[in-house]
């Protein structure tokens, strides 16, 4: 998936819901995988990405590419998952940005996300809704076909967050995950809800060392609390964004420490990327 960092811990507790969504039934069966739905060096695209917006040396801006927001543009990476305590897996995902659509009331770009397993097994397609406007990354849901069932999952309202941040400034939200699983078969129905709440904060720039490369990067990390009560599950999720070069504005590593679960680090480890 587009992975801007206002949708990644929406994403990631999405996944988790959604597999529980499953498990309840609703007319079909199956499940959810908890794969990236968050490489030798690939050679570098084959036109230039657009130029950094003007921004401090420190700010987050370029670690957004408006290119990611193009129809055409594509994403195929490798990625390796490591969970404290279990053996590492490699997945490859494309991404493919297409045209707008309409969803939640908006008219967003949709990205379609085709998952691979460590066998390089398909798994269920996505479809992400996401949009910059003015300065704002914003993110409204997803839909998927997984098994006999159609989910679909909306943020209400969207996400959003900006996109020029200064090292240490904290971007706060709240808001709900609203599931919808729909049987093919027979059209019952299962709803779930969960509120949300969590602050981004920008840490300013670093350098990652990766199998890719050295890079520049940003480096963000979101404390989202989802649910309420003893039901409400606590992640702290790190990540680290290009801010320069061909993969700029791309995710190169994502470190994510639950309250109740193992640890999970995944890490690009391969991609061709190709703005349009």
């Amino acid at each position: 998936m587009n992975k801007n960092l206002w949708a990644i811990s929406a994403v990631t507790a999405a996944a988790a819901v959604t597999a529980t969504l499953l498990a309840c039934g609703g007319g079909g069966g199956g499940g959810s995988g908890d794969g990236s739905p968050i490489l030798p060096i690939a050679p570098a695209p084959e036109s230039a990405p657009p130029a950094s917006p003007p921004a401090s040396e420190t700010s987050s801006a370029p670690c957004t590419n408006e290119a990611d927001f193009h129809a055409g543009t594509v994403r195929d990476y490798e990625e390796r998952t490591t969970i404290s305590g279990q053996s590492p897996g490699v997945n490859h995902t494309i991404e493919t940005t297409g045209e707008r659509k309409s969803f939640a009331g908006a008219n967003p770009v949709a990205v379609r996300v085709e998952p691979h397993d460590t066998a390089n097994n398909p798994s269920p397609a996505a479809e992400n809704y996401y949009d910059l406007v003015n300065g704002t990354v914003i993110s409204y849901g997803s839909t998927a076909q997984v098994a006999t069932q159609v989910i679909t999952v909306t943020f209400e309202p969207p996400v959003a967050g900006p996109v020029d941040m200064q090292p240490g400034q904290v971007a706060s939200g709240s808001y709900k995950i609203k599931y919808v699983a729909v049987s093919t078969a027979d059209g019952s129905k299962v709803e779930r809800e969960d509120p949300v709440s969590r602050d981004l904060t920008y840490l300013g720039r670093e350098t990652l060392q990766t199998e890719m490369g050295t890079f520049n990067t940003c480096r963000f990390t979101n404390k989202q609390t989802t649910g309420t009560g003893d039901a409400s599950s606590v992640a702290t999720i790190t990540t680290w964004v290009a801010a320069e070069g061909p993969y700029r504005g791309q995710l190169l590593k994502i470190h994510t420490r639950w309250d109740s679960k193992p640890e999970q680090t995944t890490e690009r480890i391969k991609m061709t990327y190709t703005p349009k």
